[in-house]
Protein backbone atom coordinates (compact mmCIF):
# COMPACT_ATOMS: atom_id res chain seq x y z
CA UNK A 1 0.00 0.00 0.00
CA UNK A 2 1.29 3.15 -1.17
CA UNK A 3 1.95 5.80 2.07
CA UNK A 4 -0.86 7.87 1.21
CA UNK A 5 -3.11 10.14 3.44
CA UNK A 6 -6.65 9.27 3.60
CA UNK A 7 -8.93 12.45 3.74
CA UNK A 8 -11.95 12.64 5.20
CA UNK A 9 -14.41 15.77 4.71
CA UNK A 10 -17.55 15.87 6.72
CA UNK A 11 -20.12 19.03 7.69
CA UNK A 12 -20.32 20.01 11.29
CA UNK A 13 -23.95 19.53 12.55
CA UNK A 14 -25.25 23.22 12.97
CA UNK A 15 -22.70 26.23 14.28
CA UNK A 16 -20.60 25.09 17.26
CA UNK A 17 -20.85 28.35 19.11
CA UNK A 18 -17.66 29.63 18.35
CA UNK A 19 -16.31 32.66 16.75
CA UNK A 20 -15.67 32.34 12.81
CA UNK A 21 -12.36 30.99 12.24
CA UNK A 22 -9.93 27.76 11.04
CA UNK A 23 -9.02 25.72 14.45
CA UNK A 24 -6.23 22.94 14.25
CA UNK A 25 -7.65 19.76 15.58
CA UNK A 26 -5.37 18.41 18.77
CA UNK A 27 -3.82 15.24 16.90
CA UNK A 28 -3.00 13.82 20.63
CA UNK A 29 -5.52 13.62 21.78
CA UNK A 30 -7.91 12.38 18.92
CA UNK A 31 -8.57 9.37 16.97
CA UNK A 32 -11.07 8.41 14.35
CA UNK A 33 -13.20 5.87 14.37
CA UNK A 34 -14.70 4.24 10.43
CA UNK A 35 -17.60 1.79 10.92
CA UNK A 36 -17.56 0.25 7.60
CA UNK A 37 -20.93 -1.54 6.31
CA UNK A 38 -21.68 -3.93 3.31
CA UNK A 39 -21.93 -1.13 1.11
CA UNK A 40 -19.87 2.14 -0.11
CA UNK A 41 -16.38 2.79 -0.02
CA UNK A 42 -14.99 0.08 2.06
CA UNK A 43 -17.55 -2.79 0.71
CA UNK A 44 -14.56 -4.80 -0.50
CA UNK A 45 -14.00 -6.21 3.02
CA UNK A 46 -17.22 -7.96 2.43
CA UNK A 47 -18.44 -7.31 6.14
CA UNK A 48 -19.44 -4.88 8.99
CA UNK A 49 -16.04 -3.82 10.25
CA UNK A 50 -14.83 -1.45 12.85
CA UNK A 51 -11.20 0.66 11.89
CA UNK A 52 -9.26 3.21 14.13
CA UNK A 53 -6.66 5.45 13.37
CA UNK A 54 -5.02 8.28 14.88
CA UNK A 55 -5.51 11.47 13.27
CA UNK A 56 -1.93 12.91 11.31
CA UNK A 57 -3.71 16.87 11.37
CA UNK A 58 -7.12 18.41 10.36
CA UNK A 59 -8.29 21.40 10.85
CA UNK A 60 -11.99 22.79 12.09
CA UNK A 61 -13.51 25.88 9.97
CA UNK A 62 -16.25 27.12 12.04
CA UNK A 63 -17.06 29.91 9.41
CA UNK A 64 -20.08 30.32 8.06
CA UNK A 65 -19.85 27.12 6.26
CA UNK A 66 -18.81 24.97 8.93
CA UNK A 67 -16.68 21.88 7.61
CA UNK A 68 -13.87 19.37 9.23
CA UNK A 69 -11.24 18.01 7.26
CA UNK A 70 -9.15 14.98 8.99
CA UNK A 71 -6.06 13.59 7.41
CA UNK A 72 -5.05 10.23 8.24
CA UNK A 73 -2.12 7.83 7.24
CA UNK A 74 -3.24 5.20 5.74
CA UNK A 75 -0.56 2.98 7.13
CA UNK A 76 -1.61 3.99 10.57
CA UNK A 77 -5.18 2.39 9.81
CA UNK A 78 -6.28 -0.30 12.45
CA UNK A 79 -8.93 -3.04 12.48
CA UNK A 80 -10.42 -3.23 15.77
CA UNK A 81 -13.67 -5.85 15.55
CA UNK A 82 -13.74 -6.42 19.27
CA UNK A 83 -16.45 -9.20 18.45
CA UNK A 84 -13.70 -11.04 15.94
CA UNK A 85 -11.15 -13.34 16.76
CA UNK A 86 -7.57 -12.58 16.67
CA UNK A 87 -7.08 -14.13 13.22
CA UNK A 88 -9.83 -12.87 11.59
CA UNK A 89 -8.76 -9.26 12.64
CA UNK A 90 -5.26 -10.18 11.49
CA UNK A 91 -6.85 -11.06 7.89
CA UNK A 92 -8.79 -8.34 7.98
CA UNK A 93 -6.04 -6.05 8.53
CA UNK A 94 -3.40 -8.35 6.23
CA UNK A 95 -6.45 -7.61 3.32
CA UNK A 96 -6.37 -3.73 3.97
CA UNK A 97 -2.53 -3.37 4.07
CA UNK A 98 -1.86 -5.65 1.24
CA UNK A 99 1.32 -4.54 -0.65
CA UNK A 100 2.09 -5.34 -4.37
CA UNK A 101 5.55 -6.33 -5.37
CA UNK A 102 6.07 -3.58 -7.04
CA UNK A 103 4.70 -0.77 -4.36
CA UNK A 104 7.37 1.23 -3.46
CA UNK A 105 6.07 2.97 -0.50
CA UNK A 106 6.94 2.38 3.41
CA UNK A 107 6.00 -1.10 5.51
CA UNK A 108 6.39 -2.61 8.45
CA UNK A 109 6.78 -5.29 10.48
CA UNK A 110 3.64 -5.37 12.28
CA UNK A 111 2.32 -6.06 8.05
CA UNK A 112 4.82 -9.26 8.49
CA UNK A 113 2.99 -10.14 11.82
CA UNK A 114 -0.57 -9.96 10.66
CA UNK A 115 0.21 -12.51 7.36
CA UNK A 116 2.28 -14.50 9.82
CA UNK A 117 -0.90 -14.66 12.24
CA UNK A 118 -3.13 -15.41 9.19
CA UNK A 119 -1.01 -18.06 7.23
CA UNK A 120 1.24 -19.16 9.50
CA UNK A 121 2.35 -22.88 10.72
CA UNK A 122 3.72 -21.84 13.67
CA UNK A 123 2.51 -18.20 13.59
CA UNK A 124 4.01 -17.17 17.35
CA UNK A 125 7.48 -19.05 17.09
CA UNK A 126 8.25 -17.46 13.48
CA UNK A 127 6.53 -14.09 15.30
CA UNK A 128 9.35 -13.90 17.81
CA UNK A 129 11.82 -15.26 15.67
CA UNK A 130 10.66 -12.23 13.37
CA UNK A 131 11.32 -10.04 16.56
CA UNK A 132 14.55 -11.33 17.21
CA UNK A 133 15.70 -10.87 13.87
CA UNK A 134 15.07 -6.78 14.17
CA UNK A 135 16.87 -6.77 17.15
CA UNK A 136 19.76 -8.28 15.17
CA UNK A 137 19.31 -6.08 12.17
CA UNK A 138 19.37 -3.06 15.14
CA UNK A 139 22.10 -4.22 16.74
CA UNK A 140 24.45 -4.56 13.77
CA UNK A 141 22.93 -1.45 11.65
CA UNK A 142 21.72 -3.98 9.08
CA UNK A 143 19.73 -0.98 7.26
CA UNK A 144 18.74 -2.71 4.07
CA UNK A 145 16.27 -4.76 5.17
CA UNK A 146 13.27 -4.17 2.78
CA UNK A 147 10.97 -6.42 2.61
CA UNK A 148 12.78 -8.79 -0.66
CA UNK A 149 14.98 -9.41 1.95
CA UNK A 150 12.43 -11.51 4.23
CA UNK A 151 11.07 -14.74 2.95
CA UNK A 152 8.56 -17.73 3.44
CA UNK A 153 8.85 -21.54 3.17
CA UNK A 154 5.69 -23.64 2.32
CA UNK A 155 4.52 -25.51 4.78
CA UNK A 156 1.75 -27.38 4.55
CA UNK A 157 -2.41 -26.75 3.04
CA UNK A 158 -1.47 -22.88 2.22
CA UNK A 159 0.25 -22.44 5.42
CA UNK A 160 4.07 -20.76 5.54
CA UNK A 161 6.71 -20.58 7.60
CA UNK A 162 9.92 -17.51 8.11
CA UNK A 163 12.71 -18.92 6.04
CA UNK A 164 16.13 -19.06 7.49
CA UNK A 165 17.78 -15.34 8.12
CA UNK A 166 19.41 -13.93 4.93
CA UNK A 167 21.07 -10.75 3.48
CA UNK A 168 22.01 -9.64 7.15
CA UNK A 169 24.62 -7.17 6.37
CA UNK A 170 26.60 -4.03 8.66
CA UNK A 171 26.18 -1.12 7.21
CA UNK A 172 29.17 1.59 9.48
CA UNK A 173 28.84 4.52 6.53
CA UNK A 174 24.61 5.02 6.40
CA UNK A 175 21.97 6.82 8.42
CA UNK A 176 20.20 4.23 11.73
CA UNK A 177 17.34 4.24 9.63
CA UNK A 178 14.77 0.81 8.58
CA UNK A 179 13.77 -0.17 5.08
CA UNK A 180 11.53 -1.94 7.10
CA UNK A 181 9.75 0.29 9.77
CA UNK A 182 9.21 -1.90 12.89
CA UNK A 183 5.40 -0.13 12.94
CA UNK A 184 3.53 2.42 11.61
CA UNK A 185 4.50 4.76 14.84
CA UNK A 186 7.83 4.42 15.43
CA UNK A 187 8.64 5.12 11.48
CA UNK A 188 12.17 4.49 10.17
CA UNK A 189 13.79 4.58 13.70
CA UNK A 190 16.42 1.74 14.80
CA UNK A 191 16.23 2.24 18.32
CA UNK A 192 15.69 -0.44 20.68
CA UNK A 193 12.97 1.58 22.59
CA UNK A 194 11.04 1.21 19.20
CA UNK A 195 11.30 -2.16 19.15
CA UNK A 196 10.11 -2.95 22.91
CA UNK A 197 7.20 -0.75 22.00
CA UNK A 198 5.81 -2.97 19.57
CA UNK A 199 6.49 -6.55 21.94
CA UNK A 200 2.72 -6.39 22.92
CA UNK A 201 1.88 -6.20 19.23
CA UNK A 202 3.91 -9.10 18.71
CA UNK A 203 2.67 -11.03 22.49
CA UNK A 204 5.62 -11.21 23.42
CA UNK A 205 6.10 -10.55 27.21
CA UNK A 206 8.60 -7.72 28.60
CA UNK A 207 10.57 -9.93 30.58
CA UNK A 208 10.90 -12.31 27.40
CA UNK A 209 11.67 -9.53 25.05
CA UNK A 210 14.20 -8.19 27.64
CA UNK A 211 15.67 -11.70 27.57
CA UNK A 212 15.94 -12.27 23.48
CA UNK A 213 17.24 -8.72 24.12
CA UNK A 214 20.14 -9.51 26.23
CA UNK A 215 21.21 -13.18 24.20
CA UNK A 216 21.47 -11.23 20.93
CA UNK A 217 23.58 -8.54 22.34
CA UNK A 218 26.05 -10.89 23.37
CA UNK A 219 26.00 -12.77 20.07
CA UNK A 220 26.88 -9.18 18.42
CA UNK A 221 29.75 -8.64 21.28
CA UNK A 222 31.78 -10.80 19.69
CA UNK A 223 32.09 -9.53 16.77
CA UNK A 224 35.77 -9.20 16.25
CA UNK A 225 36.13 -12.33 17.24
CA UNK A 226 34.14 -13.62 14.36
CA UNK A 227 35.58 -11.11 11.75
CA UNK A 228 39.11 -12.39 12.86
CA UNK A 229 38.51 -16.14 12.38
CA UNK A 230 37.05 -15.29 8.96
CA UNK A 231 40.75 -13.84 8.06
CA UNK A 232 39.99 -10.23 8.42
CA UNK A 233 42.67 -8.16 10.45
CA UNK A 234 42.59 -5.33 12.93
CA UNK A 235 42.95 -2.76 10.49
CA UNK A 236 40.36 -4.56 8.21
CA UNK A 237 37.25 -4.85 11.04
CA UNK A 238 38.15 -1.27 12.35
CA UNK A 239 36.24 0.58 9.83
CA UNK A 240 32.56 -1.71 10.90
CA UNK A 241 32.61 -0.25 14.09
CA UNK A 242 30.10 1.89 13.78
CA UNK A 243 28.16 -0.50 12.82
CA UNK A 244 28.73 -2.62 16.02
CA UNK A 245 29.66 0.02 18.49
CA UNK A 246 26.99 2.23 19.27
CA UNK A 247 24.29 3.35 21.89
CA UNK A 248 21.39 0.57 21.18
CA UNK A 249 24.18 -1.83 22.67
CA UNK A 250 23.72 -0.48 25.88
CA UNK A 251 20.60 -0.19 25.77
CA UNK A 252 19.82 -3.84 24.72
CA UNK A 253 21.81 -4.95 27.50
CA UNK A 254 19.40 -2.90 29.65
CA UNK A 255 19.75 -1.71 33.19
Amino acid sequence: MRRILFVAAATLLGALGLSAQQRNIDTQKSTMTIHVGKTGAFSGFGHEHEVRAPIHSGTADTGAHPAVEIHVNARDLRVMDPDASDQDRAEVQATMLGAEPSDPGEHDYTEIVDTLRVRGAAAQQDVEELWRRIAFSILITNVDDHLRNHGFLHANHGQWRLAPAFDLNPFPDRARELKTWISPETGPEATVEALLSVAPYFKIPKPRAKEILARVERAVAGWRDEGRAIGMSDAELEPFAPAFEHAEREAARGP
